[in-house]
């Protein structure tokens, strides 16, 4: 799991960075860049569906009128066969990531969490704001920052589920990341899809 910890960290860091970056495609442009891989990976934890694609769990469409970008196909990447995401709007001045962790109880899906925000905190160079949220999953922190310098606004929600862990993480130059109600009833969307 500490490989998807780095991962996530440097997926939130190259979120924040491909989103100043001043060479990106205008953000209203559609972003046509086939998945990377298309296999699916396997489930490993028990009790966990063998097809968690995070493309599958929050689709092109759903992100699109989620962020207000107009995406293209995300960008399937597996990390192994208990991790995988979906980056939609690589490149672009809004990019939005659905991350897909299972582990093997409870407990490590939770230091998993803790582990992440920690690491992001780090790569960001900033404190995030964490605040717990209900009505979605068995655990959810939203989760925000401002980059002020660089104009990028970053809005997530990591939710608990059993064992699974899932983010939703937006972050976007020049204009407002989702609410937190929006990225909470897109989760619920997407844990409904798990069972």
């Amino acid at each position: 799991m500490r490989s998807m910890r780095v991962v996530m960290a440097a997926a939130m860091l190259a979120v924040t960075l491909t989103a100043c970056n001043k060479s990106a495609p205008d953000p209203n442009q559609t972003q046509t860049t086939a998945p990377t891989t298309s296999a699916t990976p396997a489930a490993t934890a028990a009790g966990a569906p063998a097809d968690l694609d995070p493309c599958q769990l929050v689709t092109q469409q759903e992100a699109s009128v989620l962020t207000g970008a107009a995406f293209g196909p995300g960008q399937l990447e597996t990390e192994s066969a208990a991790s995988s995401r979906c980056i939609y709007g690589a490149n672009t001045k809004n990019v939005f990531l659905v991350v897909v962790v299972r582990a093997a109880s409870v407990a490590e899906a939770q230091a998993e969490r803790d582990k992440v925000r920690a690491d992001a905190e780090s790569q960001l160079g900033t404190p995030l704001n964490v605040s717990k949220v209900s009505g979605v999953g068995d655990d959810a922190e939203a989760l925000t920052a401002s980059l002020g310098g660089i104009a990028v606004n970053v809005s997530g929600l990591y939710v608990l589920k059993g064992t699974t862990g899932l983010a939703l993480i937006d972050a976007v130059q020049g204009a407002a990341a989702p609410t937190t109600q929006a990225l909470i009833t897109q989760a619920n969307t997407a844990l409904g899809r798990l069972a």
